[in-house]
C-alpha cells in the first residue's frame, strides 16, 4: 500500500472480518497517511460461502447413560455442538415407544423432550428401565449428520422395604410419679396398685433409610404384647357416643431422651386405637401410621430424624388399688432366638434409586 515510507520493501495491511457478512464482491478503499503524503488505495474483496462439512456432536444428555433414580416428571435434555435441523433431529429421536413433544433453545443447540406420560416407578426392587436413542439421521442446518447414534439407558425409582427396630435407649415407659425406665425388656402400660398410671414410648431412627430416599409409600407399626396384669382392657377403656377407645397410640415427639415430662407431651395428631383385643401376640397398626411417618420424614431436621409414639389407655387409672397393665416387649428384649423378631418395629416401603 502507498505511501511506503518504511524501511521494509513493502507495507502490509491485515483485514479480519469479525462478524458474518453477505457473500458477494466488495470494494475496499484504504487511506494511508505518512508524514509527507496521503494515498488512497482501492481493491476488490470477494467474500464466498465456506462449505460446512463439520459433523455436529452431542455435548451432553440428561439423564446420562446408566443414571438411576430419575423422577417420574423428568424431561430429557440433549445439547448439541451447533444449531440443528429440528425436524430431522426430532424424527431421529426415540424413547422406549413413548410419544413425546419437543422444545428448542440456546439458538437451536438444545433439545428438550417432554414425554406425554410420566415415567413409571418400579413397584419392586428391580429397576424400571427406559431407553432413548438419538438416531444417526440427526443433522445440523447444513445437512451434516452426527457421526454415530447415541443410546442412553436410565432407570426410575424402585420400591424397597426395610424393617426399622425401635431404639433401645429411647423406648420404655414413664409413670405419673416421674419414674422413667428405658432398660427393661418390657414396657408397662396401664396403672399400678398404687394407682399411678404408666405410658409406653417408642422411637425409630429414620436415618436407617437410605439417604437418597425420595418418599415413603406405606408403613405398619408392630408391638408384641406378651403378658397382662389385671384387666386393663376392661377397666381402663372408654366407650361413649359410639366411640370405643382401648389401647391407644399417639404420634408425639419427645426428642433425643425420654424424660418424666414426656408422660404428657403434646400429641402431633389425633390419637388412634392400637389394639382392642386382650389376647397375647402382635398388635399391629397400619391406619394413620403411614401419614405420621411421612410427616416425620418431611421434618427430619426439626425432629432429629425420629418417628416417635406414646402408648396408653384412655383412662389413666380406675383407682381400685389394683394393677391393670399390659406388658409390651421393647428393643431390650433378647431372651430367646426370636427376640429380634419380637421387638417393636416399623415395616417401611419407600422409593429409592
Amino acid at each position: 500500500f502507498e505511501p511506503n515510507d518504511t524501511k521494509a520493501d513493502k507495507s502490509k495491511l491485515s483485514l479480519e472480518l469479525i462478524e458474518d457478512v453477505e457473500a458477494k464482491r466488495y470494494t475496499v478503499t484504504v487511506t494511508g497517511t505518512s508524514e509527507t503524503k496521503t494515498v488512497k488505495t482501492t481493491f476488490e474483496l470477494i467474500v464466498e460461502d465456506k462449505p460446512d462439512n463439520i459433523k455436529p456432536i452431542i455435548i451432553s444428555t440428561s439423564p446420562k447413560n446408566n443414571d438411576k433414580g430419575i423422577k417420574k416428571d423428568s424431561k430429557i435434555v440433549v445439547e448439541f455442538s451447533e444449531a440443528m435441523n429440528q425436524a430431522k433431529t426430532e424424527a431421529a429421536f426415540q424413547l422406549s415407544g413413548e410419544t413425546v413433544s419437543f422444545a428448542w433453545s440456546n439458538g437451536g443447540k438444545t433439545m428438550t423432550v417432554t414425554p406425554d406420560n410420566e415415567f413409571d416407578y418400579s413397584d419392586s426392587s428391580l429397576p424400571k428401565n427406559y431407553v432413548f436413542i438419538i438416531g444417526s439421521d440427526s443433522q445440523d442446518l447444513a445437512g451434516n449428520k452426527i457421526s454415530t447414534f447415541k443410546r442412553v439407558k436410565f432407570s426410575t425409582y424402585r420400591t424397597l422395604s426395610k424393617t426399622l427396630y425401635s431404639e433401645k435407649a429411647l423406648d420404655g415407659f414413664v409413670d405419673s410419679s416421674g419414674f422413667v425406665n428405658t432398660a427393661m425388656a418390657s414396657m408397662w402400660v396401664g396403672d399400678t396398685a398404687n394407682n399411678k398410671h404408666m405410658r409406653g414410648f417408642l422411637s425409630f431412627d429414620l436415618t436407617e433409610l437410605p439417604a437418597a430416599t425420595l418418599e415413603i409409600n406405606s408403613v405398619s407399626l408392630s408391638v408384641y404384647q406378651h403378658a397382662l396384669s389385671g384387666n386393663p382392657y376392661d377397666d381402663l377403656d372408654w366407650h361413649k357416643d359410639g366411640l370405643d377407645w382401648d389401647l391407644m397410640i399417639d404420634h408425639v415427639y419427645y426428642g433425643t431422651s425420654l424424660d418424666a415430662d414426656d408422660l404428657n407431651t403434646d400429641t402431633l395428631d389425633s390419637p388412634q386405637n392400637l389394639a382392642r383385643q386382650k389376647s397375647i401376640g402382635w398388635k399391629v397398626k397400619i391406619e394413620n401410621i403411614t401419614d405420621w411417618v411421612k410427616d416425620d420424614f418431611a421434618k427430619l431436621n426439626q425432629r432429629h430424624s425420629k418417628s416417635q409414639y406414646r402408648i396408653n389407655f384412655p383412662v389413666p387409672s380406675d383407682f381400685d388399688d389394683s394393677a391393670d397393665f399390659v406388658w409390651l416387649y421393647t428393643s431390650n428384649y433378647d431372651n430367646d432366638a426370636n427376640a429380634l423378631r419380637k421387638r417393636p418395629h416399623l415395616e417401611v416401603t419407600y422409593l429409592a434409586p
